[in-house]
């Protein structure tokens, strides 16, 4: 008979820091980093990526494989990496605030596809939106 002890094959877990969970800045949430960099689906601002990004990479990981994990694409592994894992990497502007949706409940909702933190104007969308459903049972604005 064959069989595989329960927990035998997992692999080490990987931890961002021991004693501390965040950094001194409170920018990055370690938590949700090293949560996100042993697999579990874990939502990630764009600096949280780009600190797991270098962690993991700094580990021998793939490009691919860094992308997977963290929940970005292949080409911003490697423009984060050839850009020396540097902060002007992202923007600095709030998230968003360059589409033209933004301030929509559609805006919104491309933020949290996108597994960011939404611009406060498609904050206040997005809670018009249900207001006004809950009020009326429709989304759809009063007509004139």
């Amino acid at each position: 008979m064959n069989a595989t002890r329960l927990g035998a094959l997992q692999p080490a877990r990987l931890y961002v820091s021991t004693t501390h969970t965040h950094d001194p800045r409170h920018d990055l949430d370690y938590i949700a980093i090293e949560r996100a960099i042993n697999g579990e689906p874990t939502p990630l601002t764009l600096r949280e990526k780009l600190a797991a990004a270098q962690h993991l990479d700094a580990r021998g990981y793939t490009p691919t494989a860094i992308a997977a994990l963290i929940g970005s694409t292949h080409s911003s592994i490697t423009q984060w990496k050839a850009q020396g894992w540097t902060t002007t990497a992202i923007r600095d502007e709030p998230a968003g605030t360059d589409s033209p949706d933004c301030g929509t409940p559609r805006g919104y909702a491309q933020h949290r596809r996108r597994r960011e933190d939404a611009c406060p104007r498609c904050k206040r969308a997005n809670a018009d939106r249900s207001a006004r459903y809950k009020a009326t049972g429709s989304t759809l604005p009063a007509a004139a």
